[in-house]
């Protein structure tokens, strides 16, 4: 299988490996393309992905929640800082 078709089920990291890289989706009334984004994105093995919704107004975040199992999901009111 290559790696570009590869899926999460497929991946496994043994004891000595670690998490290779996190992806950071930001996400605000993107709901036209936050399914794909986050599906795109669980291609690769390793992979952590973090959405971070700035107060969608739109039917997104309902979409994120969806994948809350496979993603790191950080909701914050529009406009406000996600991080300190």
């Amino acid at each position: 299988m290559s790696s570009q078709h590869r899926t999460l089920a497929s991946c496994s990291l043994g004891v000595n490996e670690k998490m290779k890289f996190s992806i950071v989706i930001t996400n605000y009334n993107y709901e036209k393309f936050i399914a794909v984004a986050i599906e795109i994105n669980q291609t690769h093995c390793h992979v952590e992905v973090i959405v971070i919704d700035d107060g969608s107004t739109d039917g997104s975040q309902q979409i994120i929640a969806g994948f809350q199992e496979r993603v790191i999901v950080v909701s914050k009111p529009n406009g406000a800082k996600a991080l300190r």
